[in-house]
This record gives C-alpha cells, sequence and structure tokens, in this order.
C-alpha cells in the first residue's frame, strides 16, 4: 500500500499545539504529514506571498491528501482559505479531510458541499479514518466523473440484474464505496 502523505492547513498562530501533536503521531508507519511553517509571516497579497505559494503548491503536488485543522481563526484565513481552493484543482486535486478543534468552530465555506470527509475528534483514530474515507470519496468522485464524461445514459429494456450496464454509483455501492 502507498503511503499516505498529507499536507496539514492550519492556523499558525493559534493551532500550533495540534500540529505538534500531529508530529508526534508522524511515528505511525502509515502516514506521513507534511508541514509548511512560511505561511502566516507574509500576507497573502504581498509580493513576498507568490514565493510562499509556490513553495507550498510544490509541496502540496507530494501529498495525496489535505487536512484542515478547523480552528477559532480559520474561517477568516486568507491562507487557510488558498489552501483549500488550491487542493481542488486539478492539477493538485487533493483528497480532503478535516477535524473541528473546538465545537465552536465556523468551517471555511470551501470544505462546505465539496464531499470532505471529517474526523469527528482529535484523535489520532478518528484523524486516520477520516483520511481514509477521504480517499474513498476521491475514488468515488473519480469514476462517477468519468462516467459521465463518456456520457453514461441509463440503459433501455434491460434486466435489471445486468450488472454491467448499471448506474455507476450502484456499482460503487456494491464494492462498498458510499
Amino acid at each position: 500500500m502507498a503511503k499516505t502523505k498529507v499536507f496539514v492547513s492550519y492556523d499558525h498562530s493559534e493551532d500550533a499545539k495540534y500540529k505538534r501533536l500531529l508530529q508526534a503521531w508522524d511515528a505511525n508507519p502509515d502516514f506521513d504529514f507534511e508541514f509548511d511553517s512560511r505561511g502566516p509571516n507574509v500576507a497573502i497579497n504581498s509580493t513576498d506571498a507568490a514565493v510562499v505559494k509556490a513553495a507550498l503548491v510544490k509541496t502540496m503536488k507530494t501529498a495525496t491528501h489535505l487536512l484542515v485543522l478547523v480552528g477559532e481563526k480559520s474561517s477568516t484565513s486568507d491562507w487557510i482559505n488558498w489552501e483549500i481552493a488550491r487542493a481542488k484543482e486539478s492539477d493538485v486535486e487533493l483528497k480532503i479531510a478535516a477535524v473541528k478543534l473546538t465545537g465552536s468552530s465556523v468551517s471555511p465555506a470551501g470544505l462546505l458541499n465539496v464531499g470532505t470527509a471529517w474526523a469527528t475528534s482529535f484523535t489520532r483514530d478518528r484523524i486516520v479514518d477520516a483520511l481514509k474515507v477521504a480517499k474513498g470519496r476521491l475514488l468515488k468522485r473519480t469514476i462517477l466523473a468519468a462516467s459521465w464524461r463518456r456520457g453514461w445514459q441509463p440503459p433501455r429494456n434491460l434486466h435489471r440484474r445486468d450488472n454491467e450496464h448499471r448506474h455507476p454509483k450502484t456499482v460503487l455501492r456494491r464494492h462498498g464505496i458510499r
């Protein structure tokens, strides 16, 4: 199994203790967490931001997942919102998972209605579970998008048990991907 490489997006001023905990969990042989600490010291619309963005994109392209730590300031962070948007672009296309650090944390808009896999709590097992769910969701999105691009149409006059002509969602469900 290929190693899951995770790019973590978080508010560097408020949520650094969670980053340190993730680094401690990095001893898990199945997951590799990637961090880049250059974002918060540069304004996202400054001339220096281009260099930081280029480095972040380079790191994101080597990752398989984006994990967003949703803290108190995440929804208003230009850097977190940029990282989420960039992770969804076709040249990066990371699987997205997130975890709310407090019950009152507001989710960044870019995480909503895009199939984000949510960890139910900030524990190693819940985060690992969310990353696994995110992996399945990207596979599902990719299969469905490809089938619609090929012009999949429901068959006419075919018996329902003919699996070869079933809708892609039905095929995914039969293979345990929901």
